[in-house]
């Protein structure tokens, strides 16, 4: 599996932007999208795997890697539990922590306690590359304001 490798939820997958080493393991997963989150050029290695593969290639890019942008989390919640797209890969390209927030802002979604859904964005980032900012992010952050349709709140709720 690429780095940062796990399943969010259902057919929702996570990890850091994959290489070819990892596309055998992607080919297993069965991806209808490959949805890419950070600044810069998205790498050749994942267009290409696209293209093989005929997923579809999302890209959300936050204005600014060095914050964390409501408006592009939101949209990009919006996405990724768009049902019709899984099974989806969501991938960071830069290493930023905008996937990070996404994921906890998921797991808010999802009804989950604050304290699980920022260990589990430690254990992800590694302690020693934990943002303050985007803890108080994750903490703050109201799943109210996201407008999902009944399906994706359907699908968000626990198996």
């Amino acid at each position: 599996p690429p780095v940062g490798y796990g399943m969010v939820h259902g057919q929702l997958h996570r990890s850091d932007a994959p290489g070819k080493n990892s596309f055998s393991f992607l080919n297993t997963l069965n991806l209808k999208c490959i949805t890419v989150v950070g600044e810069g050029e998205v790498p050749e290695s994942i267009k290409s795997y696209c293209e093989d593969s005929g997923a579809a290639l999302r890209i959300v890019v936050p204005p600014n890697e060095s914050t964390v942008d409501e408006s592009a989390v939101i949209g990009a919640l919006k996405l990724v539990t768009e049902e019709s797209l899984h099974p989806m890969l969501v991938c960071d390209s830069a290493g930023g922590h905008t996937l990070a927030a996404i994921i906890g802002c998921i797991r808010k979604l999802q009804g989950w306690p604050i304290f699980s859904a920022l260990e589990e964005y430690r254990r992800h980032v590694g302690v020693s590359r934990t943002w303050p900012l985007v803890e108080e992010f994750i903490e703050v952050f109201d799943p109210d304001i996201v407008s999902l349709t009944p399906e994706a709140r359907s699908w968000l709720q626990p198996s």
